[in-house]
């Protein structure tokens, strides 16, 4: 494993929906996953959209709005969005456009297809993570877990320190 799959896995590893995976599993991930890249002002996904993939925050800055247009949630590097309406399959709820340039991981619902037959326990330790999130957004509850829905307090990231210093 070279240098920077090495600085993502330990980045998944630290993001709640990927919580619990050992470097193996991360990396079994990173197999599956491509890295994208949206400029400053590209709409990323808006509300009623399909739902093919979510995305992990490597670099930059996104606003999330909800169907009237209010802004819902700024975030930044360490966020994972998407990942319910991926998991899922029902069409993205929210709008999501790039502030800043940003850099982010891919994967998708062929991808997680892909990875249920392969690593059914990475899979299955997802879902777990996934549906802890869910619960606790919908509680309203402070937990660990609903860090993702502010600005740059997920795993300890800062609001604008990259995950990673460089992607190849």
């Amino acid at each position: 494993m070279n240098r920077t799959d090495y600085q993502l896995c330990g980045t998944l590893q630290k993001l709640d929906l990927f919580r619990g995976l050992d470097l193996e599993d991360a990396q079994s991930i990173l197999t599956f996953s491509k890295q994208q890249s949206f400029k400053a002002g590209e709409e990323i996904w808006k509300v009623g959209d399909p739902s093919p993939y979510l995305l992990v925050l490597l670099s930059g800055h996104v606003e999330m709005r909800d169907r009237k247009g209010a802004m819902v949630a700024d975030l930044t590097a360490g966020t994972t969005l998407g990942e319910m309406s991926s998991l899922n399959g029902h069409p993205r709820f929210r709008s999501v456009r790039a502030t800043r340039d940003i850099t982010a991981l891919s994967l998708g619902r062929h991808e997680l297809k892909q990875l249920w037959d392969r690593c059914p326990e990475v899979y299955r330790q997802i879902i777990e993570n996934a549906l802890d999130i869910l619960a606790h957004r919908l509680s309203g509850t402070e937990h660990r877990d609903t860090t993702q829905l502010r600005p740059g307090h997920q795993a300890g990231f800062g609001p604008e320190q990259p995950l990673v210093s460089a992607v190849a």
